[in-house]
C-alpha cells in the first residue's frame, strides 16, 4: 500500500477494537452486563409486584423466578433477529410487565387466570411460555 492510500484506510481503524479478539471480549462483556442488568430489572419488578399485591412469596422464590425469566428472555426472545420487537410482533403482543405479572400470578395460583388478562394470552402463557421456563429450570 502506498503512503498516499494509507489515509483512506485510517478511517476504518477503530481505536477501541484493535483485534478481533478484543471485539469478542467486549461482546462477551456487553452480553453479561445486559444479562445482569436485565435480571436486576426483572427482580425489582417481581419484588415490587409481590409486595404491592400481597402475594407473600419468599425472596428466594422471587429471585429464582427472576433468574428463570431472564434466562427465558435470553433464549427465546433476545435470540430472535430483532429481539423483543420480533417476539411481540410475531409471537404474542404482550409487554414484559404483563408476562412477569402472569408469571407471579401463575406461581401463586396456577389454576386461576388473572381477571385483567385475556383468555388467549393467559392460555398461551400457560401452554407455551411456562413449559419453556420449566425446561430451563431442569437444564
Amino acid at each position: 500500500m502506498t503512503k498516499r492510500n494509507n489515509h483512506i484506510f485510517s478511517h476504518f481503524h477503530c481505536p477501541h477494537h484493535t483485534t478481533l479478539k478484543d471485539k469478542r471480549k467486549e461482546s462477551k462483556y456487553t452480553s453479561s452486563f445486559r444479562k445482569k442488568r436485565n435480571f436486576n430489572i426483572n427482580l425489582h419488578f417481581l419484588e415490587k409486584y409481590n409486595e404491592e399485591y400481597g402475594k407473600g412469596l419468599d425472596i428466594c422464590v422471587i429471585t429464582d423466578m427472576a433468574h428463570l425469566f431472564s434466562a427465558w428472555e435470553d433464549k427465546y426472545v433476545f435470540s430472535l433477529e430483532n429481539g423483543y420487537e420480533n417476539f411481540r410482533d410475531n409471537v404474542i403482543g404482550m409487554d414484559y410487565d404483563e408476562m412477569l405479572e402472569m408469571y407471579i400470578e401463575y406461581v401463586v395460583q396456577p389454576s386461576v387466570k388473572p381477571y385483567w388478562q385475556s383468555d388467549s394470552n393467559y392460555s398461551y402463557f400457560k401452554t407455551k411460555i411456562i413449559p419453556q421456563i420449566n425446561r430451563l429450570r431442569k437444564s
